[in-house]
C-alpha cells in the first residue's frame, strides 16, 4: 500500500496543476498497489486524499478537473478488484482490504474458532447458570462474523505497516466472545464467583481491562485461554446499564475506529461515547474489582 510520503510528492505542484496532481495520486496508486496485490486498499485511500483536496483546497473552476482523475482512479479499483478476489484476497468497506496470504491466515484462524466454540459455550454457560440472576447476552453472536473479523485485522494491518499478518492474529482475541450480565447490587460477587468457576474448569486468565472508574466505556473486558486448544475468548461482564450504554454508542465506536478518521473527529465520537456511560451507575466497589491471580 503506498505511503504518505509517497502520496505527498505526488501531490506536489498542486496549486499550479491541480488536475496534473490528482492524476498522479491516481497513478501512484495504481502503480504501487499493484505491485502489493492491494488496488482496493491503496487507490481508494488515495481517493479519499485526493477528494479531501477536492473539496477543501481546489477552486471551484477546477473541480471537473479533479472529479475526472477520481472516476480514473475508481475504475481501477473496481478492475483490479475483481482480479485481487479470483486470487482469493478479501475486500471490505472503507478500502480495507487483505491479500490471499493474509485472507488464508483468517480462514485459518476463524475455523479454529469455530472448532473449540461448542466446548468453550457449553463451560460458560454452565458458570452463568451458577450464578443468581445471570444470564448470557447475545449468544447468537459468540461467534466474530466473518466480515468484522477481516476488518479487524485489516485496518491493524493498515495501522500498522511492518507488522505481519500472524503477528496481528495474534492480538485477536474475541473470535469468539461471550457477555455476561450480571445485577449491578451483587455484580462485584458473580464478577469473583464467575472467575473463579473458569479457573476450577481451567481456563487462563490472559488479560483483564476494568474501565469502570475511567471516563469512557463501562465494564470489564477479560479475555482466556483454554489450555486444550489454545482458543482465546472473550468474556465481557456488564450491568443492563453499562450493556445499554456500549450498545447505543456501538455506531459511534466504530467510526471512530476507520482507518483516516480525522483526529478532530476521533475526539469529537469519543466524547459523544463518554457523555453516554457517565449516565451509567456504577455497581458498588466495581471499580476495585483486580484481575485474577493465577489458579485463583
Amino acid at each position: 500500500m503506498p505511503r504518505w510520503p509517497v502520496i505527498c510528492s505526488a501531490l506536489t505542484g498542486w496549486r499550479g496543476d491541480p488536475g496534473g496532481a490528482v492524476t498522479r495520486v491516481a497513478v501512484v496508486g495504481s502503480v504501487a498497489a499493484r505491485k502489493g496485490g492491494a488496488l482496493a486498499a491503496g487507490a481508494r485511500i488515495i481517493s479519499w486524499v485526493a477528494e479531501i483536496f477536492e473539496k477543501a483546497l481546489f477552486k471551484d473552476v477546477e473541480k471537473d478537473v479533479v472529479r475526472d482523475a477520481l472516476k480514473t482512479t475508481e475504475k481501477d479499483v473496481a478492475s483490479d478488484a475483481g482480479r485481487d478476489a479470483a486470487k482469493g484476497a478479501w475486500h471490505g468497506e472503507d478500502g480495507l482490504a487483505l491479500e490471499p496470504d493474509q485472507n488464508a491466515a483468517a480462514d485459518r484462524m476463524l475455523a479454529h474458532a469455530r472448532d473449540a466454540e461448542p466446548k468453550l459455550t457449553g463451560d460458560v454457560s454452565a458458570v452463568a447458570g451458577q450464578l443468581p440472576s445471570a444470564r448470557l447476552e447475545g449468544l447468537d453472536f459468540r461467534l466474530k462474523g466473518e466480515d468484522s473479523f477481516k476488518r479487524k485485522l485489516a485496518t491493524d494491518l493498515f495501522e500498522n505497516p511492518g507488522r505481519t499478518a500472524d503477528e496481528a492474529l495474534a492480538n485477536v482475541k474475541d473470535s469468539v466472545r461471550y457477555t455476561m450480565m450480571l445485577p449491578r447490587e451483587s455484580y462485584g460477587n458473580g464478577v469473583d464467583r464467575a472467575v473463579a468457576a473458569l479457573q476450577e474448569r481451567g481456563y487462563e486468565n490472559v488479560t483483564w481491562k476494568n474501565t469502570w472508574l475511567t471516563d469512557g466505556y463501562k465494564g470489564i473486558n477479560s479475555t482466556w485461554r483454554d489450555p486444550g486448544t489454545g482458543q482465546v475468548f472473550e468474556v465481557q461482564f456488564h450491568t443492563q446499564g453499562s450493556f445499554d450504554a456500549k450498545m447505543t454508542t456501538h455506531g459511534l465506536y466504530e467510526q471512530e475506529r476507520l482507518p483516516g478518521t480525522p483526529p478532530d473527529e476521533v475526539a469529537r465520537l469519543h466524547s459523544l461515547q463518554a457523555e453516554t456511560f457517565r449516565k451509567v451507575p456504577v455497581p458498588p466497589g466495581a471499580g476495585q474489582i483486580v484481575r485474577p491471580g493465577p489458579g485463583g
